[in-house]
């Protein structure tokens, strides 16, 4: 057994060892770094920062050589990076086809559900999703039912079981721990202002609204028509609003 003073000795010498090995990982760490940093920028993308950059480095292969530690610091940093922007994407807007299909989605058919479907009918759907045990309505129905509807996927349980396995993959729904008291859940989706706008604006040009020997006419075309045209289909003589803003010359 030593004396004090040597084990005093010893341990100043590991501690020195420790900090030499320390300082000159981190010369070298910064040193790949600096070529990460620029690959990074020559590629357009914004590097992480040098501290952010060596978190990425697994512990267990802090004493692995230079190129290895950076390589790893580089694949799980940029890992990360791709898993945040693709959860952006995921929770905020629609993604594109070919990236639907690999999840899995049908895209066979792409409904609008202002059109397809009514309140009563998107309960029905998820009123059958029961066999997900960790699907609380409560919490749950209007992420994945945002999701179906922006994407315009077809209403169905294996989308329904998908949607939320997707949200809770990357974490943009919370799971629900224990019993859950389920209240009355309003299950209307809210109408999206632009298909709304569209719709009228279709059901204005193609939608028939009155017959008059044997054919269809549109709003559009009862509003093209001339008064007197106007007044021998609609079979009445009352002047549209349109003819009372805009009186024919004398």
């Amino acid at each position: 057994m030593g004396s004090v003073r040597e084990d005093i000795a010893r341990r100043e010498r590991q501690e020195f060892v420790e900090s030499f090995e320390r300082q000159n990982r981190e010369t070298e760490d910064r040193k790949e770094y600096q070529r990460y940093a620029t690959d990074m920028r020559n590629n357009g993308t914004t590097p992480l920062s040098f501290d952010e950059w060596q978190q990425f480095i697994p512990e267990e292969f802090s004493q692995e050589q230079p190129a290895v530690r950076a390589a790893l610091a580089s694949a799980n940093s940029n890992w990360k990076q791709l898993v945040e922007v693709t959860k952006e994407r995921v929770a905020s807007i629609p993604l594109d086809d070919d990236e639907l299909r690999d999840l899995g989605f049908d895209l066979r058919f792409r409904p609008i559900w202002e059109n397809e479907y009514t309140s009563h009918g998107i309960a029905a759907a998820f009123e059958k999703f029961r066999s997900e045990p960790r699907f609380v309505p409560s919490v749950h129905f209007r992420p994945v039912g945002d999701f179906l509807l922006r994407n315009r996927i077809i209403l169905s349980e294996p989308h329904i079981q998908l949607a939320f396995t997707i949200l809770l993959n990357y974490v943009l729904i919370t799971p629900v721990e224990g019993e859950v008291e389920q209240p009355k859940v309003n299950l209307r989706v809210e109408p999206n202002s632009e298909i709304e706008r569209q719709k009228r604006i279709r059901d204005y040009e193609e939608k028939p609204v009155v017959r008059f020997e044997g054919r269809d006419y549109t709003q559009k075309e009862l509003d093209a028509m001339d008064s007197q045209t106007y007044q021998r289909v609609m079979r009445m003589n009352t002047p549209r609003v349109t003819d009372v803003l805009r009186p024919e010359p004398r």
